[in-house]
């Protein structure tokens, strides 16, 4: 999770929860995660949230332990979720190791926008750039 969330993430996310359960995975320190959330007052916007850290520092990103635990805590098989995220070093091969698909959100000036995924693995399915790019992904309409 990033604390660098553009004006359009209320828009978005309420688009998004209009058709789909919206889950989040967390990585880091658990007090420090929880902080994070609740200072970005995100918690009412997702269906399930799993701190990494509360399923022990094995379960820390990029282990697919957290990204199966949401999708189990969502009711849906990891096959049927998609997991959205910013950071390649760590972020979708946990995600493809649990069997979901994966969509980086690349935005200019990110702070990891810069990094290339070290390997194939660690490279998502698809890139967008901006969060109205992808709602457009998922067909959904996000009013501002």
């Amino acid at each position: 999770m990033t604390t660098d969330l553009s004006a359009d993430r209320e828009a978005v996310l309420a688009a998004l929860r209009q058709h789909y359960r919206l889950g989040l995975v967390s990585d880091g320190y658990l007090g420090v995660q929880r902080r994070k959330l609740a200072g970005l007052q995100l918690a009412a916007s997702f269906d399930a949230v799993v701190f990494s850290d509360e399923l022990g520092r094995a379960a820390w990103k990029p282990s697919p332990q957290p990204f199966a635990e949401v999708a189990r805590r969502l009711g849906l098989a990891p096959s049927a979720a998609v997991y959205v995220a910013d950071n390649p070093a760590k972020d979708f091969l946990g995600a493809r190791r649990a069997g979901m698909a994966s969509i980086w959100l690349r935005r200019p000036g990110g702070e990891y926008t810069h990094l290339d995924p070290a390997t194939p693995a660690h490279a998502p399915d698809l890139t967008v750039a901006t969060l109205p790019e992808l709602a457009d992904c998922f067909a959904v309409k996000a009013s501002s």
